[in-house]
Formats: structure tokens, sequence, C-alpha cells
């Protein structure tokens, strides 16, 4: 699953849109509702953890993009990225689910070391895919600024 924003009122090619994963999305928005729950309503929060289309306005994605930018400028993201990545690292492997924690696969598909895990029986938890990037934060605040108001798609 992706998240496609598009522009209402695009004033360049950066306003046009701007595409995440879900792994680099539920991040980035997050951070969004934290320091933007000024600007954004508890639903407008929850409604970007979707992509049915929701609809911001110029006022919020000028305002979003304006925060961004003084946070990335301040070096609230940075301090932000560090934080979550020491998060991410500090998250215990886990025992592989399609091998039981044996590290051999024997399935009706496959027999021999496991694909899930390269024979070590741990893998690391569905959390740790999650990413947050400060270059992402900036391509978003520069999508913002340029969108006109955009919808989440």
């Amino acid at each position: 699953m992706g998240f496609d924003l598009l522009g209402v009122a695009p004033e360049d090619e950066k306003g046009e849109g701007f595409s995440n994963n879900v792994w680099s999305w539920y991040p980035l928005w997050n951070y969004v509702c934290h320091t933007c729950s000024d600007i954004l309503t508890e639903t407008e929060m929850e409604q970007g953890r979707w992509n049915n289309g929701y609809l911001l306005n110029p006022w919020q994605s000028t305002k979003i993009a304006s925060r961004l930018f003084d946070l990335i400028e301040s070096g609230a993201v940075h301090k932000e990225v560090v934080e979550f990545n020491k998060k991410r690292s500090e998250i215990p492997f886990e025992t592989c689910s399609i091998c039981n924690g044996t590290g051999i696969r024997k399935d009706k598909n496959y027999t021999g070391e496991c694909n899930g895990c390269k024979g070590n029986g741990k893998r690391e938890p569905f959390e740790a895919s999650y990413d947050f990037e400060e270059d992402n934060v900036r391509d978003f605040a520069e999508f913002c600024r340029d969108s006109g108001g955009f919808y989440i798609g």
C-alpha cells in the first residue's frame, strides 16, 4: 500500500504530487500530526492515515510546510530521526514465524534454509520496517508549500 498525494493547485512540479510507501508515510504523518496539532483537527489527523482522497486546504498545506521547514532548520527533525533510528535499532528480533525459530523451512513449497530469517531462527519484527528520514520530511514540506492544498490518496 502506498500514499499518493495530489496537489490541488500546484505552483510547480514539486507541488504536483508526493508519494510514499506505507513504511515511510506513517512515521512522516505521525510526525506531522505531533508537530502540527494546532493546524490539523483530530479528524484530519486520522484521515491522513488512510489513502481515501481526503482534502487538506491551501492554508493548512502552507502552514504545515512552514512548520516543517522551521523544524528542519532548527535541527529538531534531525534529532527526531536520530531518536527514531535509535528506538528502531533497539526493537528485539523475534522468532521467525515461517520456520518457528528452527532456521529450516519444511513445507509443501520449500525445504532448506529458511528464507524468512536466513537460517538463524530470528528476524526483525514488523515494526522495524518503518523509516523516518529528514530528506523525506523536506520533500513533503516542499510539496505542501507548492501544492495549493492536497488530496491524500
